[in-house]
């Protein structure tokens, strides 16, 4: 019974120190974890819209697929025009990435696949946005 308690505690001890480290080592680093949607296609007739809530610190990853070349217009909105909230940054299916951008991205993409779009705070300004925003992705062809 006695070694079955001390096995016990040894097993509490350590589970609460392991995950004590994971948390500080993410606060050393100050690592902002992203929140990662799926990838949706957006039609022709009907934009994909996402509609998400702006957490401070934190990255947001919104994916789409393109199945064929097409013009893409990549509208980011909040309730009021002021915020530091933005498009930082567009990656390709090959892996290229652009930005930033500020609320608004036009471009022509001829690869076909996944594209990622990371929303998030300037760390060049002061007093980023937290709140609700929307996102709407029109594709033409």
């Amino acid at each position: 019974m006695k070694q079955q308690t001390i096995m016990l505690w040894t097993i509490c001890t350590l589970f609460l120190f392991g995950c004590h480290s994971i948390q500080k080592e993410e606060e050393k680093t100050g690592t902002a974890k992203s929140q990662r949607i799926e990838h949706a296609l957006p039609t022709q007739k009907a934009p994909l819209v996402f509609e998400r809530t702006k957490v401070e610190g934190k990255k947001d990853t919104l994916s789409f697929r393109i199945a064929r070349p097409s013009n893409v217009h990549i509208d980011l909105e909040i309730p009021t025009n002021a915020g530091n909230i933005r498009i930082n940054q567009v990656i390709t299916p090959e892996g290229k990435i652009d930005g930033p951008f500020g609320k608004n991205y036009r471009d022509t993409l001829s690869t076909t696949g996944i594209y990622q779009i990371i929303i998030a705070e300037s760390l060049m300004q002061e007093h980023p946005y937290v709140g609700p925003y929307r996102v709407e992705i029109s594709v033409t062809r």
